[in-house]
């Protein structure tokens, strides 16, 4: 049942092609560019160009210690990459490190070496968790 008022439904097109019109399309067919004023902070200096592309940050899916070891030096890595593009007028974020443990290791971990639930474990927890892994041991 239908209600009168109620927008009639799209039809589906054949294939796998989006509904959704494009909000950046020009609505009266005009495509020509407007002239914009410089975002550049200094009037004479440099334009910016393009943004170099953002470093992606590791991931860690691993278990033993070493898996630990290998994480800590890639996320060092990704850190100074994300520090290099520090400037005074703007900079990249850098994704906790929290942020950059797969959701199944991190329930896991989070249940079996914390004995919390995923969401009540801190940053701190977190980088202290892996800072472990430089302790020096002899069982992996």
């Amino acid at each position: 049942m239908q209600l009168d008022s109620a927008a009639s439904p799209a039809p589906l097109s054949p294939g796998l092609r989006l509904q959704i019109p494009n909000p950046f399309d020009p609505a009266d067919g005009s495509e020509a560019d407007e002239v914009m004023p410089t975002a550049s902070p200094v009037a004479d200096g440099q334009c910016v160009a393009a943004a170099p592309a953002l470093p992606q940050p590791p991931r860690f899916a691993g278990r033993t210690m070493q898996d630990r070891r290998d994480f800590m030096r890639q996320y060092e890595t990704y850190l100074t990459a994300i520090n290099a593009l520090q400037t005074q007028w703007g900079g990249a974020f850098a994704m906790p490190v929290g942020a950059c443990i797969e959701s199944k290791t991190k329930r896991m971990v989070t249940r079996y070496e914390f004995n919390l639930a995923p969401h009540l474990v801190g940053e701190e927890q977190w980088i202290e968790y892996f800072k472990q892994a430089n302790a020096p041991s002899h069982v992996d």
